[in-house]
C-alpha cells in the first residue's frame, strides 16, 4: 500500500555571486563581497546602496588589488518528496528505506510504499534467525 505523494521530490539549485578582490603583492589572498550577477554589491555590508557603491569604487581604484572578478557559486541539492499517511499526517521521504510517520508509526520507503517497521518484532525475529 502506498501513500499519496503531495509534493514530489525535486532538485533545487541555489546560485550566489561574489565580487572577489585579489591582492597583487600576495596572490591567492584577498576578500570577496556578496554581489549580483553584474557585480553590484548586495546585503548589509554597508548601510545604504550609495555606501556600497562608494566602497566598491574605492576598492576598484585601490592599486593594491587587481581588478575585481565576479565569482559564481552553484549549490544543488534534492528536496525529498512529502506524502500523506493514511492517518492524515504529512511524512517527509528523504531516506531510501526508512521514513516513519510521527503520528501513527507507519513506515515508508522514499517512493511512498508501505513497509514493515525495521525495529519491530517481525524485523527482530527475522534478524535473529539470519534471514533479514
Amino acid at each position: 500500500m502506498a501513500i499519496e505523494i503531495i509534493q514530489p521530490r525535486q532538485r533545487v539549485e541555489r546560485v550566489r555571486h561574489t565580487l572577489y578582490f585579489e591582492r597583487i603583492a600576495e596572490r591567492g589572498s584577498g576578500f570577496a563581497l556578496s554581489c549580483d550577477e553584474h557585480g553590484k554589491l548586495l546585503g548589509d555590508q554597508y548601510a545604504t546602496a550609495a555606501e556600497r557603491e562608494a566602497r566598491a569604487a574605492e576598492l576598484r581604484a585601490d592599486a593594491a588589488f587587481d581588478a575585481p572578478v565576479i565569482q559564481t557559486y552553484r549549490h544543488t541539492y534534492v528536496e525529498p518528496a512529502v506524502g500523506r499517511c493514511s492517518c492524515g499526517c504529512k511524512v517527509a521521504l528523504p531516506d531510501p528505506l526508512s521514513n516513519e510517520c510521527e503520528d501513527c508509526g507507519r513506515w515508508y520507503n522514499m517512493m511512498g510504499q508501505s513497509k514493515i517497521n525495521p525495529h519491530g518484532e517481525l524485523a527482530r525475529a527475522l534478524d535473529a534467525e539470519g534471514s533479514y
